[in-house]
């Protein structure tokens, strides 16, 4: 059975993680960000490429609450202020919940 492209990145990628376990590496190599961190870049660089711009507010969104849940609330809001940007400029009322949490930032 042949793979798609998502399932054959999803499967890179598993077989990467599932390697780094099995050597009990517990963290990225010196230079390469965080797990949580890159994969929140890349998805977002992803969904630019596609031009999805409700997707890419979103996942800004999840970005910035990630970044201000762990400390880095300057870099957060920032996030949540381009994706606030994009809901507006949008139209959608997403971007009601991100004002609030920017308001509690």
């Amino acid at each position: 059975m042949a793979l798609g492209p998502g399932q054959v990145e999803g499967a890179a990628h598993e077989a990467q993680i599932g390697g780094r376990r099995r050597r009990g590496v517990d963290r990225e190599p010196a230079g390469v960000a965080r797990a949580p961190e890159g994969y929140f870049r890349r998805g977002v660089e992803v969904l630019r490429g596609i031009g999805n711009d409700a997707q890419v507010a979103r996942g800004l969104e999840q970005y910035g609450r990630f970044k201000i849940e762990n400390g880095a609330a300057a870099a957060g809001t920032d996030l949540l202020r381009e994706a606030l940007a994009i809901y507006a400029r949008l139209g959608l009322r997403r971007g009601e919940q991100v004002e609030a949490q920017l308001r509690t930032v």
